[in-house]
């Protein structure tokens, strides 16, 4: 998380919001009804969410959970649970309209690989053995181009 952490300091494409406090974390998984990684609850209590070149990481805005609009990990969950039955072991960490990126509750030890589930066909690959993987691969990619 450190390099990750100094790679956001140096680039002003970068956007991040405020920490989350562990009492709102809580909270939210209380309402997905799941627990996250490890290393997703730091990004949370670091960064709360991420915008990266107009890319959007969901997580929690301003320490709340009220703004379910793009961005929010408990509004993009939801969203993609009631409206293109997302499987309730994934939680939406970048949405997108045909194959959102997730985390997979049911696939890794206390972190969790992360997949590209495709919403037409109901599949997923593994795109990344954890969170801080795929995050380090998303701001390296994405701040370098």
């Amino acid at each position: 998380m450190n390099e990750i952490e100094h790679i956001i300091a140096k680039n002003e494409e970068i956007w991040t919001s405020t920490p989350v406090s562990l009492t709102v974390i809580n909270e939210c998984e209380t309402r997905l009804d799941l627990k996250f990684p490890p290393s997703y609850r730091t990004f949370l209590s670091k960064f709360g969410t991420m915008d990266v070149a107009g890319n959007f990481i969901s997580g929690i805005i301003d320490n709340s959970l009220d703004d379910l609009g793009g961005g929010s990990v408990l509004g993009d969950t939801l969203y993609f649970r009631e409206e293109c039955q997302l499987p309730n072991n994934l939680i939406v960490i970048q949405a997108d309209d045909e194959a959102p990126y997730c985390l997979d509750i049911n696939n890794g030890d206390s972190e969790c690989v992360v997949v590209c589930f495709e919403l037409h066909s109901g599949h997923s690959k593994v795109i990344a053995s954890s969170f801080l993987e795929w995050i380090g691969l998303f701001v390296l990619g994405a701040s370098n181009d």
